[in-house]
């Protein structure tokens, strides 16, 4: 891998916010070539971009042309850290491959039972099945996939420039800077931004992200199901129905929502860390081990997905209220509080500056209208829809799948069934009582998530309620608890069966319901594979900077096309020149050769704490 670093002096005569490009070409080995375009940013003091040559590949003829409005100097340097990368990469493939030994072959290093192979088999087959498209040579074209990938390549910068943690992305709106990380938590993508550090490209950091999130998602959801039941084969259900859940792979491939596919790793825990806590014997002390999974769950949501967070806290806020009666008593009161206590202790560090930031900044926000944009119950049990398409408002076509898939409706239907079925029992089953707990507040989710809730009808009752409403955007978003409480339901169930006797009957429930979750994922990956758009993502300047969805984090009044160039303004009487940014630090040298106060606007973004030095250091 070769880093390229430009000076380039002048701006662009368009609207595409670059003031040039250099090709990369080898008449010999043209497809051994990475990033066969490198750009140069409008005004960027600095332009450093990466071609690689593939593994094998060699070139002897490598043709360098540069395409500039301007002139500026051209450095062209191998990176030694993607020769590191490398090697830790064969390691890890070694490393990966002997663990796999040890972990299936009869030895005396690692001696494991035969049902905890099955574990390992199985989380490995469900994470490989449900990120079936990331291993490959390109990248899906999902509706928020640039702007993900510039947030990590945004860090992966901040991190090589000292800004830890970050709060501002310099190079976002063109180089005018983006509050994102203020309001949207990055920590997860840490992963991702320390890969590119390494040399490696956005494109594999981003695929070996989204494998590592569904790896997580999966062991996760075994672990809660596992400490539920005790029961590995219940646990393996639930974790496949959970990680191959439609909504959940319509997030991951469709969407590429990596903010919202990350909060959904963490639903689990939250769910189960509240399980415990209400299911736990009245007047027996509520230990860590009951109460950590919460402030676990709550941790990783807020680290990953601001608007979940919402819709968490309105979930947790029903559920105190449904089980008030339980919710006051000492044990479980106290228990809740430290949850909450540890939560904010464990997020301070990014609370405190969102809190801060909310209050004192004016932004944009979203005026998106939940109430149009929400699905209808024929498209949340769609069964195997289009994957082509958005969130056009009212009515079904051209939009994009807003579904729970055919084997969480089956769950649904067949636990309906069955509740009918038992209401003559004069014997009381507690997970029975359990399972039919999760899968009410899974209709009630689903329910939130139809246009069957008039949320404009807030506006008229409370104008907050009503702006917290509309914060959510898509009600379809509701899917992802919908999904979660419904899954819990299902594990319970299949218990509740088998300790009936209907042993045969609790295998085929989970012989359809699986199969229908595969069948799903299936469809939805082969779709997507066969319709979206394919892209190759090697180099940082092919991404466009100005792409950042609704723009919810921009100031208020910014007029984005005045964004796509980086002008300097200057008053009467002054001259400036000698321009430089690096990061979030400018230069300039400037002179007020009037008797009048007059002023200069950089192009920067006014986001707060920004402060000015003058050259002797007085601010």
């Amino acid at each position: 891998a070769y880093q390229s670093i430009a000076t380039p002096q002048g701006s662009t005569p368009d609207e595409y916010c670059y003031a040039g490009w250099v090709s990369v070409e080898s008449d010999s080995n043209p497809n051994g070539i990475l990033s066969k375009r490198l750009y140069l940013r409008d005004r960027a003091t600095q332009a450093v971009e990466r071609f690689t040559i593939r593994l094998g590949g060699q070139s002897d003829d490598l043709t360098l042309r540069v395409y500039q409005y301007g002139y500026g100097t051209l450095t062209i340097q191998e990176s030694m850290a993607y020769r590191f990368a490398r090697v830790l990469g064969f390691l890890g493939i070694f490393a990966a491959v002997d663990l796999l030994y040890l972990v299936f072959a009869d030895n005396p290093i690692l001696k494991l039972k035969k049902t905890q192979k099955y574990v390992v088999l199985g989380v490995l087959l469900i994470t490989v099945f449900g990120s079936i498209v990331f291993f490959s040579d390109f990248l899906l074209q999902g509706h928020d996939l640039k702007f993900h990938l510039y947030r990590i390549m945004n860090l992966a910068q901040s991190l090589r420039q000292g800004q830890i943690p970050q709060r501002l992305q310099a190079e976002m709106l063109n180089g005018y800077g983006y509050a994102a990380p203020l309001f949207y938590g990055e920590l997860f993508l840490l992963f991702p931004a320390l890969l590119l550090l390494l040399g490696v490209s956005v494109q594999m950091a981003y695929q070996m992200y989204a494998v590592a999130i569904t790896l997580l998602t999966c062991f996760i959801a075994y672990w809660c199901f596992n400490k539920m039941t005790g029961d590995w084969k219940k646990s393996l259900f639930g974790a496949a129905l959970y990680t191959l859940s439609a909504y959940r792979i319509i997030n991951v491939i469709l969407r590429s929502s990596v903010g919202e596919y990350t909060a959904i790793a963490f639903f689990p825990l939250v769910l189960y860390g509240f399980y415990r806590v209400y299911t736990a014997p009245d007047r027996e002390k509520i230990l860590l081990g009951g109460y950590l999974p919460i402030a676990l769950g709550l941790t990783g949501i807020l680290q990953s997905h601001s608007l979940s967070c919402e819709i968490t806290a309105f979930f947790i806020g029903a559920a105190v209220l449904v089980y008030i009666k339980k919710t006051i008593q000492p044990q479980r009161f106290l228990a809740l509080a430290k949850a909450a206590l540890l939560t904010l202790l464990l997020n301070a560090w990014y609370l405190i500056p969102f809190i801060q930031s909310i209050l004192t900044t004016k932004l944009s926000l979203s005026n998106a209208n939940a109430e149009t944009n929400a699905p209808y119950l024929m498209q949340i049990f769609a069964v195997f829809p289009d994957v082509l398409g958005g969130s056009f408002g009212r009515g079904t076509q051209q939009e994009l799948p807003m579904m729970i898939g055919p084997a969480l409706a089956a769950a649904l239907i067949i636990w309906f069934f069955w509740r009918i079925r038992q209401s003559g029992s004069s014997k009381k089953d507690s997970d029975l009582g359990a399972a039919s707990a999760f899968f009410l507040w899974g209709a009630a989710a689903l329910v939130l998530a139809t246009n069957f809730i008039p949320w404009n009808n807030l506006e008229s009752i409370s104008p907050l309620l009503y702006k917290l409403a509309m914060m959510i955007q898509f009600p379809m978003r509701y899917l992802g608890f919908a999904g979660c409480f419904l899954v819990f339901g299902a594990v319970l169930l299949a218990g509740q069966m088998e300790r009936q006797g209907l042993t045969q009957w609790a295998n085929i429930f989970i012989c359809v319901t699986l199969g229908l979750s595969i069948l799903t994922t299936g469809s939805l990956s082969t779709k997507a594979a066969n319709d979206l758009e394919e892209t190759q993502m090697f180099s940082p300047g092919a991404i466009e900077t100005l792409h950042v969805m609704s723009g919810e984090y921009v100031l208020f009044g910014t007029d984005m096309d005045a964004l796509k160039s980086r002008e300097l303004f200057e008053g009467e009487g002054v001259a400036a020149e000698n321009y430089t940014r690096e990061g979030l630090h400018s230069q300039v040298w400037c002179e007020n050769t009037s008797e009048e106060d007059s002023y200069l606007d950089l192009p920067v973004a006014a986001y707060s704490n920004y402060h000015a030095w003058l050259e002797d250091g007085q601010e």
